[in-house]
């Protein structure tokens, strides 16, 4: 089975990248089988956040995206991004959102984002939003055509 998307967050920390995913998917309703070969994981930076190292992954990430071996039927995956500095490193703003973005003569990229779902975000205290943030997660699946 091909991933429909990616979830990209923002530098591997010793606690926190498992949990949150792990979080995420409880707002989403996925259990760990229903997303595993489904999403791929990836880091924007390779280290400690930095405007520099964000937009070496960021590229890096472009690369990956537009790679035709990483497509799912000749489109490029499906984009979620976790957090506002990653959202922001994408040119995309509010603590929601969705945006196609044309890369020339490649096909569009589709691209998502929410908070990052932390224990500590308050954002995800209302219901309205852990549902805004399952949309994208379902949308990321490939089981929804907008987030």
């Amino acid at each position: 089975m091909k991933p429909y998307g990616v979830l990209i967050g923002e530098s591997p920390g010793p606690n926190t990248a498992n949990s949150a995913v792990d979080r995420l998917m409880k707002y989403a309703e996925v259990e760990p089988a229903g997303w595993a070969g489904k999403l791929i994981r990836m880091n924007l930076c390779d280290g400690p956040w930095s405007a520099r190292r964000a937009t070496a992954g960021r590229a890096r990430a472009i690369e990956y995206l537009f790679n035709k071996a990483n497509c799912n039927d000749g489109r490029p995956l499906r984009v979620l991004l976790l957090g506002k500095r990653i959202a922001r490193a994408w040119a995309c703003h509010g603590p929601f959102g969705y945006v196609t973005h044309h890369y020339g003569g490649q096909p569009n990229l589709h691209i998502a984002w929410i908070p990052y779902p932390s224990g500590r975000n308050p954002i995800y205290n209302e219901r309205k939003n852990q549902l805004r943030a399952k949309r994208a997660v379902l949308w990321a699946l490939g089981e929804r055509a907008k987030p």
